[in-house]
């Protein structure tokens, strides 16, 4: 709430005092806000200001739910499907006839962002084969009485469990004495955890040499397995080597 009169001024006036400064400067620019918040709802419960809202409200456009504009998914399918396996340094897929159709009668309640997650869900499960098939997906029916997993996180957690299995073989690797064995059935992951148990930390070089990987795939990995807590990450940028939390 105490910004918002700051924001209400500048957009009236064109003014602003930049962070350390003392003198005011004239801005021109074109402010685009957008929320998935109800502001009038916001406004009765005084958490919004009524005047900054009439003056964001010049001209609104209403972005439906994804749910409610599936002839855009075919679009946002091929866009998510090629950017993703760029990411993770596989040959792009494609969906079955059974999988497309799952997806164009779903509701998508977390929208966008569930479909992205969906995609790379699939492509993750179909482990580089040239076609994504209903056994690889995680769709959440928020209408099933049998939907106990929260729609927002439900594919991260997957992923986090599959993580947590790769743990657990490597304990048990260890305790085994087997470590030493041929890591040709090891994953990607358990030969990075590998990797970094041996030498401390894994550079994205390193990542690449030990899976002969490219650096997207590699970089897809390593920001994955930090993302659910198995790899910290010291440095940024092209000196970023990466270690056990």
């Amino acid at each position: 709430m105490e910004l918002q009169p700051k924001l209400l001024r500048t957009i009236e006036d064109g003014h602003v005092i930049p962070v350390g400064g003392s003198h005011e400067r004239h801005v021109d620019v074109r402010i685009i806000a957008a929320t998935n918040q109800n502001l009038a709802e916001s406004i009765r419960k005084g958490t919004f200001r009524e005047d900054l809202y009439f003056r964001l409200t010049r001209f609104t456009v209403e972005a439906p739910p994804l749910r409610e504009r599936k002839e855009d998914l075919p679009l946002l399918i091929d866009h998510f499907l090629n950017m993703l396996s760029v990411e993770m340094g596989i040959p792009r897929p494609t969906l079955s006839s059974e999988v497309l159709e799952l997806i164009m009668n779903y509701p998508f309640p977390g929208n966008v962002r569930e479909l992205k997650n969906i995609i790379e869900h699939g492509l993750i499960r179909s482990s580089g084969e040239s076609t994504i098939r209903p056994e690889h997906l995680h769709l959440v029916d928020l209408n099933s009485q049998n939907a106990e997993q929260d729609p927002a996180s439900s594919i991260d957690k997957d992923d986090e469990v599959d993580l947590e299995h790769i743990e657990e073989i490597m304990i048990q690797r260890a305790q085994s004495g087997s470590r030493e064995q041929d890591s040709s059935d090891s994953t990607d992951e358990e030969k990075i955890l590998s990797y970094i148990r041996e030498y401390g930390r894994i550079s994205n070089a390193e990542c690449r040499d030990i899976l002969s990987a490219d650096r997207h795939r590699a970089t897809y990995l390593l920001q994955k397995m930090r993302r659910y807590g198995l790899l910290v990450r010291e440095d940024e940028l092209r000196w970023a080597r990466y270690r056990l939390p």
